[in-house]
């Protein structure tokens, strides 16, 4: 067992309980601290067909190549210890080892990543690298069977005051933080401290830029749709991430402090109550704005109610496939515990009693705004949907 001691505050750190979900999002937001030797492709890479042992297809958690070594690699991530996991990682190599081609022309091509030619790819073998936060003697014991990096082992811990733990059980990296400085473009201030035209000319929005747009007290739609900052470098809506993790938004195309709006937030909750017909409700429900306690210079709109449900109620939580300008998304409470948008909808759909069918759920997810018809035609998030609604239904029955 690891623990952690603090010498400033003389005692053992308490372990956090965190999420799959915040693991994939602390790596890819490290990963050039962490994995700097690896070129970075997706997160949640899609696999089509049948990949499982059991039939079914999959997503490779992190998708990754190894410029070194010519291979693709395949991270599989877990909360906790699981003893399929390195079975999992297992079926995900054979299915990429073969469909190769087709997953080379799926990363240059729909991904954008520049690997070498094909024919200079490693063609009969894939890396693994498994993140758990424990593994039993038989995982590592196959682990240490290689002697040519196939298999990486990791342990993990998350501690309080932001602290991660990290082990490698095998073929520990010379590892090394490299900080870049990259040169910007100056930007302009404004009357009002507010944005207008926020430009830089390096591949990353770098700290001093980003510092000067939290600084800000309204900043725009347009200010930050192509902005891609660093910490959120593997989304490409990282600048609307940014936006909405600070400010508030108060229309279409404006966003706002967090300091100009203080809301009531029991009021606030117990009005957001009263129109909870059910767990979930989608965020166009609510039209009638009227009961709202009053905001001072501002009229209560979805825009509002979609940043308020985001980070400021006690009671209820917003969540959305892609923030948008279109109102689509869902309103839940809170204690329900769904992590990702696809559990929300599932839950959504299981309590409709939708039949389990790709059409019906596109139908149903359209019609009632919690998917636009472009979403919903996709079929990644639909297979999640169906997915985690028969994990859902089993553990009913």
């Amino acid at each position: 067992m690891s623990f952690l001691f603090s010498k400033p505050d003389n005692r053992f750190l308490k372990k956090q309980n965190n999420t799959e979900s915040d693991l994939k999002r602390f790596l890819c937001e490290n990963w050039n601290t962490l994995f700097s030797n690896l070129t970075f492709i997706k997160l949640e890479f899609p696999l089509k067909g049948i990949v499982r042992a059991s039939g079914t297809g999959g997503y490779i958690d992190i998708f990754a190549y190894n410029p070194s070594t010519k291979r693709f690699v395949i991270f599989e991530l877990k909360k906790d210890y699981d003893k399929n996991v390195t079975q999992q990682a297992d079926d995900y190599k054979y299915h990429v080892l073969n469909n190769l081609s087709e997953i080379y022309l799926k990363t240059t091509q729909e991904y954008d990543k520049k690997l070498p030619k094909y024919t200079e790819l490693s063609k009969d073998k894939i890396e693994i690298i498994v993140v758990a936060q424990t593994f039993n003697k038989t995982q590592i014991d196959k682990a240490l069977q290689y002697t040519d990096t196939q298999i990486t082992l990791i342990k993990y811990h998350w501690f309080e005051h932001g602290l991660f733990y990290v082990e490698y059980l095998n073929n520990q990296p010379n590892i090394e933080i490299i900080i870049k400085n990259e040169e910007i473009k100056p930007v302009k201030n404004t009357e009002n401290n507010s944005s207008s035209h926020i430009k830089t000319q390096s591949k990353y929005a770098n700290n001093n830029l980003q510092n000067y747009i939290l600084n800000l007290d309204r900043i725009t739609t347009n200010d930050v749709i192509n902005l891609k900052i660093e910490k959120y470098w593997w989304n490409p809506n990282g600048g609307v991430k940014l936006a909405y993790n600070n400010f508030i938004r108060v229309n279409k195309d404006t966003f706002i402090k967090d300091k100009f709006i203080p809301f009531d937030i029991k009021s606030t909750d117990d009005v957001i109550e009263s129109f909870m017909k059910n767990d979930v409700i989608p965020l166009s429900y609510i039209k009638d704005f009227d009961t709202f306690p009053k905001i001072k210079d501002f009229s209560w709109n979805s825009y509002i109610l979609e940043s308020y449900c985001l980070r400021f109620s006690k009671r209820f939580m917003f969540k959305c496939i892609a923030h948008n300008s279109y109102n689509i998304g869902a309103i839940y409470r809170q204690n329900l515990d769904l992590i990702e948008y696809h559990d929300v909808l599932a839950y959504v759909i299981i309590n409709a009693k939708i039949k389990l069918d790709r059409e019906n759920i596109k139908k149903y997810l359209d019609e009632n705004k919690y998917l636009s018809s472009q979403n919903a035609t996709g079929s990644s998030i639909i297979s999640r949907i169906i997915k985690k609604a028969e994990e859902l239904t089993k553990k009913g029955n």
